[in-house]
């Protein structure tokens, strides 16, 4: 009787030995954990990987500055779609052809947040492609959307 009350108390021992290691190194052991895991390496895409959606010319306001002007702003923005996805990429394409208004409400609404003076900083043009990158990524709910260009940014006043 004694002999098994040991083993079961040596078996009990081994069990929350086991439960202790694999709680400590479980990040060895399964990869890190999502609190501390990096995304992966931005994919740099050639030109063949892309299909563009070449949006058409929008003018609209820019917000008000510190200067009190209003200013107005010509844009056409061409979208980058990332096609090495093959069928979802295919599907996503013609989803977002489909759906340009939700392109063009975007665009309004960043044009509508930057002032002149943000727009024509040093960095203006491309903080605004960033943004629209990022709302058009958030609104299509899809990481297929792979970049933003200008091909027209002209600001008057």
């Amino acid at each position: 009787m004694m002999i098994i009350l040991i083993l079961l108390i040596v078996l009990l021992l081994a069990i929350v030995g086991l439960f202790a290691f694999v709680f400590i190194n479980k990040d060895k052991l399964f990869g890190t954990s999502s609190a501390e895991a990096t995304p992966p390496p931005a994919l740099s895409l050639s030109a063949s990987d892309l299909s563009p959606i070449d949006l058409d010319s929008r003018t609209t306001n820019l917000k008000i500055g510190d200067d009190g002007k209003s200013y107005i702003i010509q844009i056409t923005v061409s979208v980058g779609i990332d096609m090495t996805q093959k069928k979802t990429s295919t599907d996503f394409y013609a989803l977002a052809s489909s759906r340009l208004d939700v392109f063009y409400d975007a665009i309004i609404s960043v044009c509508n947040k930057t002032t002149a003076a943000e727009a024509q900083s040093d960095n203006g043009a491309e903080t605004m492609k960033e943004t629209m990158l990022n709302e058009f990524r958030d609104r299509f709910k899809s990481n297929l959307i792979y970049n933003v260009n200008f091909t027209n940014f002209i600001i008057s006043g």
